[in-house]
């Protein structure tokens, strides 16, 4: 399963992430600053919004921001 995670490097992000990516689910980050890359989306959802490519073929989202 491909699943979004907001607040990814957080406290419990990371841990939930780990976790996740321990039971083999594909992991794409999100981030509010840093280097975007292949598995990782970097958007403040306050200002902007992430580019619709990025979101294709995400099965869930996991909202720990």
């Amino acid at each position: 399963m491909k699943i979004l995670v907001t607040g990814s490097s957080g406290f419990i992000g990371r841990y939930a992430c780990s976790h996740l990516n321990n039971r083999g689910h594909s992991i794409i980050f999100h981030r509010r600053v840093g280097e975007e890359k292949e598995n990782t989306i970097v958007c403040d959802f306050l200002k902007d919004l992430p580019k619709i490519s990025k979101l294709k073929n995400i099965d869930a989202v996991l909202h720990l921001a």
